[in-house]
Order: structure tokens, then C-alpha cells, then sequence
């Protein structure tokens, strides 16, 4: 397949994903890299620090996934689209040993534990880091939030 005359292949846009390239690969797809998911429960670190998250269990196992750090993405709940900041990796600030997929729904407070969500990626905003405090990471949240609503208006 060709895009404005450069040939795609499947590998070329998984090759963009790992490299943190979602723009270039959302325009060779024609559409948002996307994952889908269903809402479990997680340790609660996001409620605990003001920034409450939904962990996502993705449905295919083999499904790629971008790179640890954190992302502007658009979450569809219900046939409802939120602007969202998601979280892909560890946690190391609160040393956590499983890497998760973790997504802050802005101006969203419901209980969707079971619910599936589909995450749209719109752009890597940073990676992921261990914070020396809770309010360190709290403070950075702050603005990666701002981040993400100033792209996603």
C-alpha cells in the first residue's frame, strides 16, 4: 500500500509505534492506532494522589503496545469520546513490578470496572520516570494534564 507516494507495510507502522512516531503511523493507517480493553481493578496508587485511572487488560495478548511512558490519547466509553492521559509501564515512583496500561479520563468520574474502553493515541507526551515524591509526581501530572488538554482542545 502507498501513502503520498511512500510504500507502507505493517512492519514500517509497527517499526513507528516502538518509536514513538503515533502521528506518522495514525497517518499511514488512515486512522488512530488503537487498543481495547477491558476496566479492571488496580492498586488505587492514581485515586490515592488525585489522578484516579482505569487499568485496561487488553483483549488480544498479542496485540502491539507503544513504549513505557505517558500519552495523549481519546478513550471511547459507551459511544462516548473523553480527552484521557494514559500511563504504559511500571510505576516505578510507587515500585510497582508489573507493567500496566493505566488511563486518567479528564472530567470523568464513573464507576466502569468491567466496562470495555478503546484508547485512541494521539501522542507520546513523555516517558515514564521515577519521581523522588508523591507530590513531585503529582505536580508533573499537573502539567502533563495541561499538555494533554492544550493538544486534544
Amino acid at each position: 500500500q502507498k501513502f503520498q507516494d511512500i510504500s507502507v507495510s505493517s512492519s514500517k507502522i509497527r517499526k513507528l509505534i516502538v518509536n514513538n512516531k503515533i502521528k506518522e503511523a495514525t497517518d499511514y493507517l488512515g486512522h488512530s492506532f488503537c487498543l481495547k480493553g477491558e476496566v479492571v481493578k488496580g492498586k488505587q496508587n492514581g485515586s490515592k494522589i488525585g489522578f484516579p485511572t482505569a487499568n485496561i487488560q487488553i483483549e488480544n495478548k498479542w496485540k502491539l503496545i507503544p513504549n513505557d511512558g505517558v500519552y495523549a490519547v481519546m478513550v471511547e466509553h459507551n459511544f462516548k469520546k473523553y480527552s484521557a492521559m494514559m500511563n504504559i509501564g511500571y510505576n516505578p515512583t510507587f515500585d510497582s513490578k508489573q507493567r500496566t496500561l493505566e488511563v486518567h479520563i479528564l472530567d470523568f468520574n464513573q464507576d466502569i470496572y468491567g466496562d470495555e474502553l478503546r484508547v485512541e493515541f494521539v501522542k507520546r507526551i513523555r516517558e515514564e520516570k521515577k519521581f523522588h515524591s508523591e507530590q513531585e509526581l503529582k505536580d508533573t501530572l499537573r502539567i502533563d494534564e495541561n499538555k494533554v488538554r492544550n493538544l486534544l482542545k
